[in-house]
């Protein structure tokens, strides 16, 4: 099998230009794998809703702070912001 990954680092930018980046998801490949690092970040509503647009057609990986991830993962997963 033939793969590739694609990384996306929310720390390096303001949270409002979050989104911006979150938005070169539409332009990764199906099945890509992609890992989005959050560090500590708090949840951001927005980014949420962009990613779960796109979880179905990609694989998602978060990482960052056990604290952290751990909430993303929730609201990633059960659409809820924690």
């Amino acid at each position: 099998m033939i793969s590739g990954s694609v990384r996306l680092d929310l720390t390096a930018v303001k949270r409002e230009k979050q989104r911006h980046r979150i938005a070169a998801l539409s332009t990764a490949p199906d099945g890509a794998r992609v890992v989005i690092y959050v560090g500590a970040l708090a949840v951001e509503p927005d980014s949420v809703r962009l990613i779960r647009e796109h979880g179905s057609r990609l694989l998602v990986d978060m990482q960052g702070e056990p604290f952290a991830v751990r909430r993303w993962l929730e609201s990633l997963r059960e659409g809820l912001i924690v």
